[in-house]
């Protein structure tokens, strides 16, 4: 078998926040390049960005060692495990461009599916202009509590202590069943975190964000319920 996460058939497309992973293959667990000599085309030429290749058996990235066309992959801003020593080029060509790293990323579960990052992962700002490493952001989410059991008649949202450091308890209440988000954002409105992402009875509930992996500044925590959003602005002091 040929290219687990991607076979590639004299074609150069672009990947850009694409996480690659648990993939197997005989050749290529990741990406595998083979050229159709029928087809008159050229080899594949992708180019890869703030991107992850981690945990693809064999090898990451694999290049068909008997093509007569010409294959190349540039790479910059992306997480490949083994480095470049992790593609098996034979006789095409790898530019190996800035900002590459070699690093675990710390998947929140990776055996299970989920491959968000915890809050500690290297990828966090890693990417080309601050950007994050990979397709999803930061998971792992913590344990939901239940306040108490007192129905409530209104939406509401609020942390505590505010400003924080580096841990803000967020406490929220939903007045009916439904969906309910809680998300947290940068002051440009990069999403950092979500902090729930769950179908809730009615009730209060209360969440904390440990938010020591980033800068001090202002945040935005922003809560959706069927129809109601609120956002709130929270101040971390380092």
């Amino acid at each position: 078998t040929y290219g687990g996460g991607m076979y590639l058939l004299s074609s150069s497309p672009t990947f850009t926040n694409v996480t690659f992973s648990g993939n197997s293959a005989t050749y290529g667990g990741g990406i595998f390049f083979l050229f159709n000599i029928h087809s008159g085309l050229d080899g594949s030429s992708p180019t890869l960005t703030n991107s992850i290749l981690w945990g693809n058996s064999p090898e990451e990235i694999y290049f068909w060692e008997f093509d007569s066309a010409s294959h190349s992959i540039t790479i910059s801003y992306s997480d490949i495990q083994g480095g470049e020593a992790g593609i098996v080029a034979n006789d095409g060509t790898v530019y190996w461009e800035d900002g590459n790293i070699d690093a675990d990323p710390l998947f929140c579960d990776a055996e299970n599916g989920d491959l968000t990052i915890q809050s500690d992962s290297p990828l966090l700002g890693a990417g080309q202009d601050g950007a994050n490493i990979g397709a999803l952001g930061v998971g792992c989410e913590e344990p939901l509590s239940i306040v108490d059991n007192i129905i409530p008649n209104t939406y509401t949202l609020s942390s505590y202590p505010n400003p924080f450091n580096p841990t803000t308890t967020i406490t929220f209440t939903i007045p009916e069943f439904g969906h309910t988000t809680i998300i947290a954002y940068d002051i440009t409105g990069r999403q950092l975190e979500t902090l729930t992402n769950e179908v809730l009875n009615m009730g209060n509930y209360s969440i904390d964000w440990n938010a020591s992996s980033y800068p001090s500044g202002v945040y935005l925590i922003r809560m959706g319920s069927g129809d109601f959003t609120q956002t709130l602005n929270v101040v971390l002091v380092k």
